[in-house]
């Protein structure tokens, strides 16, 4: 009974502030409130909690650190600003284009080793769909809609992370960060033998409309990832929210970045809840 009259009372306050203001109005205010309940904040370094595991990944001794879809280098810069002695890391960043890999050089200079490959779940060669020159959307992943392609391409070379671990002797990795537009998942399916022995103590990867145009859901993340020991959650000011399972109410394509972590290797970070079921 008291549970009816609240949604009538809601429902006459919703109308009543559509005729006030619009529909479309309305329903931006609407969005805008939702977003902020669920810590879908925009999608900037600074702000958005990717600096909190970064620090907490610094924290380590001597980490080794993935900056993969490195684009010009930003996330690394970022960094490189929190420590104070770069020859206490090792810092591999990987970028297909020929030209952000020329400016990530540039930016990075010698602390960091910058790849021009693209990490993959194979080896060989591919194509980059490029939007323009220098673009952060340039992608392995073509556009559904095709509103955005150029119809140009660049061809690059793949690698597996657990090709290039054994090729380069890499034994544990403290941080990966992925941000592959779209391409994501299949990085972390290049990585199955190092995750399989939880030799990556912080996946963070980046989940967006793009995955809509790979074919492929955050419950595939969580499938592959959950089913290697990690636990996973999302990244926001607050901290990590955490997740015990996937849920379809996380299924929105809502650009954010998410973070998976071997239970007791996430010391340092903050944890938050959920506010869902």
């Amino acid at each position: 009974m008291i549970r009816d009259m609240r949604h009538k009372t809601l429902k006459a306050i919703t109308h009543a502030t559509e005729r006030l203001v619009g529909r479309p109005r309305l329903a931006k205010l609407a969005r805008l409130v939702t977003d902020e309940v669920r810590l879908d904040v925009q999608n900037d370094l600074t702000t958005n909690g990717e600096s909190i595991v970064q620090e907490v990944a610094l924290s380590s001794a001597a980490p080794v650190i993935l900056d993969v879809g490195a684009h010009y280098g930003e996330w690394s810069v970022s960094l490189l600003s929190q420590t104070g002695d770069s020859n206490r890391l090792t810092l591999h960043l990987f970028e297909p284009s020929a030209h952000s890999a020329a400016q990530a050089k540039s930016v990075i200079g010698a602390q960091g080793e910058v790849h021009q490959l693209a990490l993959s779940d194979r080896s060989g060669e591919g194509s980059l769909q490029i939007v323009h020159e220098g673009a952060g959307s340039n992608s392995v992943v073509p556009f559904t809609d095709g509103e955005r392609a150029s119809g140009q391409t660049e061809t690059i070379a793949f690698i597996t992370l657990d090709g290039f671990c054994t090729e380069r002797g890499i034994d544990r990795i403290r941080l990966m960060k992925v941000d592959a537009e779209g391409h994501d998942l299949a990085v972390m399916r290049g990585a199955e033998r190092m995750l399989g022995r939880q030799a990556i103590d912080l996946v963070q990867f980046e989940y967006n409309l793009r995955w809509i145009d790979a074919r492929v859901f955050l419950l595939d993340a969580f499938q592959l990832l959950q089913g290697h020991g990690y636990r996973v959650g999302k990244v926001t000011p607050r901290g990590i929210e955490v997740y015990e399972r996937w849920h379809p109410e996380l299924e929105k394509f809502v650009e954010g970045n998410y973070l998976a972590f071997v239970p007791g290797r996430e010391v340092g970070l903050p944890l938050i809840s959920w506010w869902g079921p």
